[in-house]
């Protein structure tokens, strides 16, 4: 009989180097294709990225805070006892993270079948931590789902509000009157529209009755949204589905996450022989401007 030693992941015959480098592109893969967030958010302030590493827990930045209105006038006068204070803010940088255990006889079986257990778990386990990632950044904590106060696009404080209400009847003027209240705020790019997979099917199915497009198409088409993000995790702070979307201008200065770590692989063999692995990132959404994104409440689809 021979004893095998606990033996480094890379030369040891049971997963190779090679297998742990496939294994983590598939996951990259995977996390690539149903990261919905993080077609919103910029990597780091103005795409800059963020050096913080997996260790630091917190983030600090500054929200910006409007400042008094210009004045005009001939001789230059300026603004009485006008302030500007930086707003200190901090957002915690929680690890998401999913873990699993392969027994040593099933490892073993897989491989001389021919068949990569490993990568089937791994990219299992990539799509759960895509889904936490998603809700934290679409929706933030909410009834149901804790995530150490994180507040996503919906449940950032101080975000724009209109009243909307049964779509597809109201779903433009509920739109405008979202695009209204953005460029009350100062901004004026065309904005994003983030909804629910029924109420995005609501207005892609009807036609508008101007047009013979969709109301879907007729929004994009006359440049009232620039384009349309589908998501099955926006929910309202109450955890309630399908009631609410959101009217987002995606700028980089006001939406970035911060990530200490990027989704990262670990596989180790435990005492009893099988494999351990799990799969962790460090990340977190900023919302430095919730001013930037509008929630249209109260919907429905009739």
């Amino acid at each position: 009989m021979t004893m095998r030693t606990l033996p480094n992941i890379g030369v040891d015959e049971l997963v190779t180097r090679y297998e742990l480098e496939f294994t983590q592109r598939e996951v990259v893969k995977i996390l690539g294709k149903q990261l919905v967030g993080k077609q919103l958010f910029a990597n780091g302030i103005n795409g800059g990225g963020w050096d913080g590493g997996p260790g630091k827990k917190n983030y600090n930045y500054y929200k910006e805070v409007d400042q008094d209105e210009a004045l005009i006038s001939m001789e230059g006068t300026t603004q009485a006892n006008s302030k500007s204070m930086r707003e200190l803010a901090t957002v915690k940088v929680p690890a998401i993270t999913q873990s699993w255990t392969i027994q040593w006889r099933d490892l073993e079986t897989a491989k001389s079948e021919g068949f990569d257990l490993l990568s089937f778990h791994a990219i299992a386990a990539a799509r759960k931590i895509a889904e936490a990632e998603d809700m934290m950044m679409v929706t933030g904590e909410h009834t149901g789902f804790e995530c150490y106060g994180v507040e996503g696009l919906a449940t950032a404080t101080t975000i724009n509000t209109v009243a909307g209400g049964a779509w597809p009847a109201n779903a433009i003027d509920n739109v405008l009157a979202a695009a209204a209240a953005l460029q009350t705020d100062g901004f004026h790019d065309l904005p994003v529209l983030v909804a629910g997979s029924v109420l995005i099917k609501c207005i892609k199915d009807e036609k508008n009755a101007a047009s013979d497009f969709s109301m879907l198409r007729y929004l994009l088409d006359n440049d009232i949204i620039s384009g349309v993000v589908e998501s099955s995790h926006l929910r309202t702070a109450a955890g309630v589905e399908d009631t609410t979307a959101l009217l987002v201008d995606p700028d980089p200065n006001y939406l970035y996450y911060v990530e200490g770590q990027a989704p990262k692989l670990t596989v180790k063999l435990d005492k009893h022989d099988d494999l351990f692995c799990m799969l962790r990132e460090t990340i977190a959404p900023v919302i430095a401007r919730p001013e930037c994104i509008c929630s249209i409440t109260g919907l429905s689809c009739a």
